[in-house]
């Protein structure tokens, strides 16, 4: 965040650029093999996250929407 905050341009900083700014702690290789997984997590996530969004759009459509009545103890419901 600092660093992006530090650029004037909102082009996409090249994957050679990014080992510079990192002062070459990661090679190009590297970052490229970073980036992959962290494609691949991240798709894995989507679909995670639309399947359960589907689930609870299908159970609302199916069941109806209903909240759970939260009961004390001693109540009866």
């Amino acid at each position: 965040m600092f660093l992006a905050s530090k650029l004037k341009e909102t082009t996409p900083l090249s994957a050679e650029t990014l080992v510079i700014y990192t002062d070459n702690s990661i090679t190009l290789q590297e970052l490229l093999v970073c980036l992959h997984l962290y494609a691949d997590i991240r798709d894995l996530w989507l679909a995670f996250e639309l399947k359960k969004f589907f689930y609870v759009i299908r159970k609302i459509f199916t069941d109806g929407y209903h909240e759970k009545t939260v009961t004390k103890p001693g109540m009866v419901d």
